[in-house]
C-alpha cells in the first residue's frame, strides 16, 4: 500500500523553513553588541533580514549538482546499535551533520580569513547547529531518521520525520514571527558550557533513542504531537541559545587581570 505522505519532503532533510527562521529569530536577540558588530558586515544590509534569510541561502547552494559536500552536512545518522557518536565510522570523510558545525567555527575562529570565508562559515555554523538540535538527525539509518516510520493520520497517513521537520511547527501555529514575539524558553534549560558540537549530538542521539522513536509507537497523528510538543520547545529554545551564546563568545571582549 502507498502510503500517502511518506515522502513528503524526501528531497530535503531539513527543518520546516518557518522553525530554521524562529530559530535564527530567537538567536539574533541574544546576539551581543559585539557579536552583532561582527555578524552585520558578514550577513549584509539590513542585516536583521539577511539574518533571518541565512536558511534560505544555504539550501539555495544545495541546489547546485556541484554541492555534494553541502547535501552532506544535512545528517548525522548512525545504526541502531551505535549509541555513541565515533568520527572514524560514522564520518571518516568529515561528510557529517557535526563535522559542518565543527568546521565552520573553526574558520569563524581563525580572523585571517578572508570575508567571503567568513560569510560561508556563518552561514553553515548558524543553518547546521540549527539542524543538530532536531533529535532525529541522529536518528537511525535503517529508518532515514524517521522517515520510512509511519503514523497513521485520519486522512492520510504521515511519517515521524515529517512530524519533526514540518508537523510540531504547524501545530505551535505555524507562524514563526507570531512564536518568535511570544516565546518562552524553559525555565531549566542548561547553561551555556561552549561551542560543544560533539556534545549537542550526543543529546540529539539520546533523544531521538528516547523521546522520539519510543513514543512514537502505537501513536496516531495528530494525537502524538502532544508528547512532542515541550521536547520541540526545548530544542528550538537551545539551538538559539547556542548559535548565540557561541558567536557572542566568539568575539567576546578579552579582559586582563590586574595585581
Amino acid at each position: 500500500m502507498l502510503v500517502a505522505l511518506l515522502w513528503i519532503t524526501s528531497a530535503a532533510f531539513a527543518w520546516q523553513e518557518g522553525t530554521h527562521k524562529l530559530i535564527q529569530s530567537l538567536a539574533y536577540k541574544q546576539l551581543t553588541p559585539e557579536a552583532l558588530a561582527f555578524v552585520e558586515p558578514l550577513v549584509g544590509q539590513p542585516p536583521a533580514l539577511q539574518w533571518l534569510n541565512l536558511d534560505q541561502q544555504f539550501y539555495q547552494r544545495r541546489i547546485d549538482p556541484s554541492a555534494r559536500w553541502e547535501r552532506a552536512l544535512d545528517l548525522n545518522l548512525m545504526p541502531k546499535s551505535d549509541e555513541a557518536f565515533d568520527p572514524q565510522s560514522h564520518c571518516a570523510n568529515r561528510d557529517c551533520l557535526v563535522a559542518g558545525v565543527l568546521s565552520s567555527y573553526r574558520v569563524l575562529e581563525d580572523a585571517s580569513r578572508s570575508k567571503a570565508e567568513h560569510q560561508r562559515a556563518l552561514l553553515f555554523f548558524v543553518v547546521l547547529t540549527a539542524r543538530l538540535h532536531q533529535p532525529l538527525n541522529a536518528g537511525f539509518v535503517v529508518d532515514e531518521g524517521g522517515r520510512l516510520v509511519v503514523i497513521p493520520a485520519a486522512e492520510s497517513d504521515v511519517n515521524l520525520r515529517w512530524i519533526w521537520e514540518q508537523g510540531l511547527y504547524q501545530q505551535a501555529g505555524g507562524d514563526w514571527q507570531l512564536l518568535s514575539a511570544n516565546w518562552r524558553a524553559p525555565s531549566d534549560l542548561p547553561e551555556f558550557a561552549g561551542m560543544q558540537a560533539t556534545d549537542w549530538l550526543a543529546e540529539s542521539r539520546t533523544l531521538a533513542i528516547e523521546q522520539v522513536y519510543l513514543p512514537s509507537l502505537n501513536a496516531k497523528w495528530p494525537a502524538i504531537a502532544g508528547r512532542y510538543e515541550d521536547l520541540w520547545q526545548r530544542q528550538v529554545s537551545l539551538a538559539a541559545m547556542r548559535i548565540a551564546e557561541s558567536i557572542n563568545q566568539l568575539v567576546a571582549p578579552t579582559t586582563t587581570s590586574q595585581d
